[in-house]
């Protein structure tokens, strides 16, 4: 399985997210995908041990995606398309 991460700085995408009006209060906030499909879009706390039981959870099949919108999934969209 061909797994890949992608790191995306708000002021270099501030355009993107404002066009989507996507509003970024809190930080760090992450976009956690498989495929085609976003699985959690939400702050989460700044320790490695919440994000490694998040996506274990995730990996789980329980999919959960607090403050997923229309706009959040054609994010994803949009940066997957430029992807490299």
């Amino acid at each position: 399985m061909r797994r890949s991460q992608r790191w995306v700085d708000i002021e270099d995408e501030a355009d993107l997210l404002d066009e989507l009006d996507i509003d970024i209060e809190t930080f760090p906030t992450m976009l956690l995908a498989r495929g085609d499909q976003v699985l959690f879009f939400g702050p989460i706390p700044a320790q490695a041990e919440v994000l490694a039981r998040l996506v274990s959870t995730l990996q789980g099949g329980s999919a959960s995606a607090p403050g997923l919108t229309e706009q959040v999934a054609t994010l994803w969209q949009r940066l997957r398309g430029r992807a490299t």
